[in-house]
């Protein structure tokens, strides 16, 4: 497993999410994003770009993820300020957007947010899972995968797993954190709270969020998204693309 998921009373389903088609020309949500001539509207804006085989810390991926950006934001790719953070993850440098660049399961994912942090989860539902695969999970957590029927189960443990895997991201914290942070959230928002780090380090520099804000994502059949901002959003629109991939120009 790779970490992640929501179906408690605290979650957010699909139903919520707004998908729209931008053309490459429409420029929405630079205009919303970027001029700051419209009202700072939380919407987190998510492209699923289609299977990918590159290496997430190539310059390939890089390439994906620059052109997919570009078509979310309706500019050229030449033209989209992609460089890297202290972890080497993407980022747009100069504008006011956060952006998450996932490549779990064989699949590039990306999300753009204004003014926050952002972070994704992305895990196939496994068939057939064990006991072992519930040692990230608090006790209520496992208990409620284990109560579970049949396949529900194992779709409960992927989400929980990306939402988990979502939030430490968000807070550049290890996996090994992952049994300390409760995911099935009480409140509607999906506040969660993130481990306190014992000194600042590499996986924990200083201004990282104490909380993140995890929704589930409506991903492909047979598959659990998630979706960690360090600020609450109100909606989140889609786009699914299965042209950017492996890099190509």
């Amino acid at each position: 497993m790779s970490m992640g998921g929501y179906g408690s009373p605290g979650s957010r389903s699909g139903s919520d999410q707004r998908g729209i088609g931008l053309g490459l020309n429409n420029g929405v949500v630079a205009v919303d994003a970027l001029s700051g001539s419209t009202p700072p509207h939380r919407w987190l804006h998510v492209a699923w770009a289609g299977r990918t085989t590159v290496d997430r810390g190539s310059p390939e991926a890089l390439r994906a993820v620059r052109r997919t950006v570009g078509r979310m934001l309706g500019i050229a790719q030449q033209d989209v300020p992609l460089g890297r953070d202290p972890l080497g993850r993407p980022r747009l440098d100069g504008w006011p957007l956060g952006l998450a660049a996932c490549f779990d399961s064989g699949r590039l994912t990306v999300a753009l947010a204004r003014e926050m942090t952002v972070a994704l989860s992305l895990q196939e539902i496994l068939r057939c899972w064990s006991s072992a695969d519930l040692l990230a999970f608090t006790p209520t957590e496992s208990t409620w995968v284990t109560e579970a029927p049949g396949r529900l189960a194992g779709e409960r443990l992927a989400r929980l797993w990306t939402r988990k895997e979502a939030a430490l991201r968000l807070g550049a914290g290890p996996l090994a954190g992952a049994s300390e942070t409760e995911v099935l959230a009480d409140g509607r928002d999906g506040k969660v709270a993130l481990p306190v780090p014992l000194a600042p380090s590499h996986w924990a520099p200083a201004g990282l969020p104490a909380v993140a804000y995890v929704r589930d994502l409506t991903a492909r059949p047979g598959f659990a998204a998630a979706v960690a901002t360090s600020e609450r959003i109100d909606g989140v629109r889609t786009w699914h693309w299965d042209d950017i991939e492996d890099g190509r120009p």
